[in-house]
């Protein structure tokens, strides 16, 4: 199954990005970096991990 990661910036009503992984554990891997990251640089966006049938995944579980 295919997970991805799709990246939203609220503020600016804009899609950042969208990452696709093949587990699950690699997607919320990335998307916990990806927040780090962010949150140094003063960066405020949406993050969402959804599958190839649009379930949606908790980052922190």
């Amino acid at each position: 199954m295919t997970f991805i990661l799709i990246v939203h910036d609220e503020i600016a009503k804009d899609h950042i990005g969208e990452y696709e992984f093949d587990t699950l554990k690699e997607a919320k891997e990335f998307a916990l970096d990806l927040i780090t990251i962010d949150e140094r640089n003063g960066k405020n966006y949406s993050y969402v991990v959804i599958d190839s049938e649009n379930n949606n995944y908790n980052l922190y579980n």
